[in-house]
């Protein structure tokens, strides 16, 4: 792509988010030490359902120290966050909205540029595209901290 106005995007964790948060930032790392102006991470499904349904301080770092050793790794690339809405009630899918936007928040802290998108889907996994409705509860979720909704899929 040298020489011409393209980005590139890759993604981590591929296709259910399952890698372990070390695993996920060697990835990215890998991929912008090879040209990835982009970083789209897989989050960690199981995790958000357990947040979801049962939340503790401890699951909450969990979540968003895997989304932000993501962000550490990829450097100045852009790292979106996706959360396979289709696959999670319209409470998992706030759920994890709101902690996107806690991670955003937290990478101040952390001295790294904070993840850019939560996005609804890579597509892959058959749960069907963007929707309206689920738009909308993101974007109602990250609006203040600065985060941005992708709709994909749909």
């Amino acid at each position: 792509m040298s020489g011409t106005n393209g980005r590139v995007c890759t993604v981590v964790s591929f296709p259910n988010g399952y890698c372990s948060t070390r695993t996920k930032a060697h990835e990215a790392s890998c991929l912008v030490s090879d040209g990835a102006d982009e970083v789209d991470m897989v989050c960690n499904v199981p995790l958000l359902r357990r947040v979801a349904s049962a939340p503790t301080g401890e699951d909450v770092d969990l979540w968003c120290e895997d989304v932000l050793a993501v962000c550490e790794a990829a450097g100045e690339a852009g790292v979106k966050c996706i959360i396979e809405a289709g696959a999670l009630t319209d409470f998992e899918v706030a759920t994890a909205s709101l902690l996107f936007r806690e991670a955003r928040h937290r990478s101040a802290a952390r001295g790294c540029k904070p993840p850019e998108f939560i996005k609804t889907s890579t597509g892959f996994n058959g749960y069907g595209g963007a929707t309206v409705k689920d738009v909308s509860i993101m974007a109602f979720c990250v609006r203040e901290s600065g985060g941005k909704v992708k709709a994909s899929g749909g």
